[in-house]
């Protein structure tokens, strides 16, 4: 199986790729509700390739590349 790529999170969060690019590497240039958008869509697809860059984002983790905290409620701006 391909692994999942930054299209393909952007595919099915309905975003563009360069959005979805900025949200994992400058999440504070993108507002909160497309950052969780973000984030939910890589879960689903399963996209880690930012731990390769920054070793942070991995299954079953509690941080993502971002820093921010990913959890059932969604992303918050309080860093681990």
């Amino acid at each position: 199986m391909p692994r999942a790529t930054i299209k393909d999170v952007a595919v099915h969060s309905g975003l563009s790729i360069s959005t979805v690019n900025r949200a994992l590497h400058e999440p504070g240039k993108v507002r909160e509700e497309t950052l969780k958008q973000v984030l939910a869509a890589a879960e689903a697809v399963g996209f880690y390739g930012i731990a390769s860059i920054k070793g942070s984002l991995r299954p079953n983790s509690r941080r993502c590349g971002s820093g921010f905290c990913c959890s059932s409620e969604g992303a918050h701006s309080t860093p681990h």
